[in-house]
């Protein structure tokens, strides 16, 4: 969110009309914005996740107790994560109106569903930077050998064996969000019967622009 807020303002100083499906307000009072709030049920994942971090190994993403703990919880939220966005009363109510939208900027693939549903351009919006995962079908392509996963303990340039890793670790990662991908399409097909598009299908289609956020050394 605090990535988010100076995006949105600056859209609506420039007169455009803003929508923002948030889990905490942003606090911004202007007559072209829209706030609607969703529940945080991740919550209680972070929380648990920066433990995790804090315990020995934890950091590294080589290991494998963290990555086990992470395929667990996101099976156990599966279903939650993937009908989320389409529940609540303000939601619905948009999903159902013929409001026009120039664009829908996210920050997780599942997002260009909406773009999806209302014809529309996707941006995808990653402040932390480049991830290859997010980039996918969108046409721009993260070289593992030169470029470090952002999770990575290492930044370039990389020695030999840190490029064997780096080239691990984003391979892992794709198949993991694919997976994950996968997973989220099947419940909501399964759950509102319609024949929703992949996020990664869609991207491909409809994808505008990535903003990513850099580093001056990075």
């Amino acid at each position: 969110l605090i990535q988010m807020a100076p995006l949105v303002e600056e859209l609506l100083n420039r007169g455009n009309e803003v929508t923002g499906i948030f889990f905490d307000s942003l606090k911004i009072k202007q007559e072209n914005y829209t706030e609607i709030l969703v529940p945080d049920i991740l919550v209680e994942l972070r929380k648990e996740a920066s433990a995790k971090m804090m315990e020995k190994g934890g950091q590294s993403p080589l290991n494998p107790t963290l990555w086990l703990w992470v395929i667990g919880v996101w099976i156990d939220a599966m279903e939650d994560i993937a009908l989320q966005m389409f529940k609540g009363e303000q939601i619905e109510t948009l999903l159902k109106s013929d409001t026009k939208v120039d664009a829908v900027l996210t920050m997780f693939p599942t997002g260009s569903q909406f773009a999806d549903h209302f014809d529309c351009p996707v941006i995808i919006f990653s402040p932390a930077g480049p991830i290859s995962f997010m980039m996918k079908n969108s046409g721009n392509v993260v070289n593992p050998s030169v470029q470090p996963l952002l999770t990575a303990r290492f930044i370039e340039p990389m020695s030999f064996v840190k490029r064997i890793q780096n080239h691990f670790l984003t391979t892992f990662n794709e198949l993991f969000m694919a997976w994950l991908m996968n997973r989220i399409t099947a419940i909501q097909r399964q759950h509102t019967g319609a024949e929703i598009r992949h996020p990664y299908d869609i991207i491909k289609q409809r994808f505008s622009i990535f903003l990513a956020g850099s580093h001056v050394t990075t």
